[in-house]
């Protein structure tokens, strides 16, 4: 049972799905406790264990983080912006969705979350575009 975020770091390098849709939870249950930034930043860490699961996240997490972002939205920086942006891509979010985020942001990856886009050939972004030939 996971008591704190940093559990994580107790866990091997790259930890199972569920495992990582088990910290999504116990995040998006605990945000309201810090500032948004700090969630946003711990869903980015579990973004680069969820990519290294080579596993799409279930249907369930992708609508719950969706949900979470959309709720939470404060602004177009393009920090902000780049944050879910990441977590879009790596938990393969719709490509609407993702899109939304990309037609505000103006920040330095803007051709790398592009590419994310056109490299994606379903309804959902593909995080692992890359490793197919």
């Amino acid at each position: 049972m996971i008591q704190s975020f940093d559990d994580l770091n107790k866990l091997e390098e790259y930890p199972p799905r569920h495992v990582v849709e088990e910290f999504v939870d116990f995040v998006i249950k605990n945000s309201a406790d810090e500032p948004l930034r700090v969630t946003l930043e711990k869903l980015e860490e579990l973004s680069d264990k969820q990519w290294h699961t080579y596993e799409l996240p279930a249907d369930n997490v992708k609508l719950k983080l969706k949900n979470f972002i959309i709720s939470h939205w404060v602004d177009n920086t393009p920090e902000f912006l780049e944050s879910i942006l990441v977590i879009s891509c790596c938990f393969a979010l719709d490509k609407t969705f993702f899109k939304s985020a990309l037609d505000k942001y103006k920040g330095e990856s803007f051709k790398e979350f592009e590419t994310d886009i056109i490299k994606s050939p379903d309804e959902n972004i593909d995080p692992y575009w890359s490793l197919k030939k």
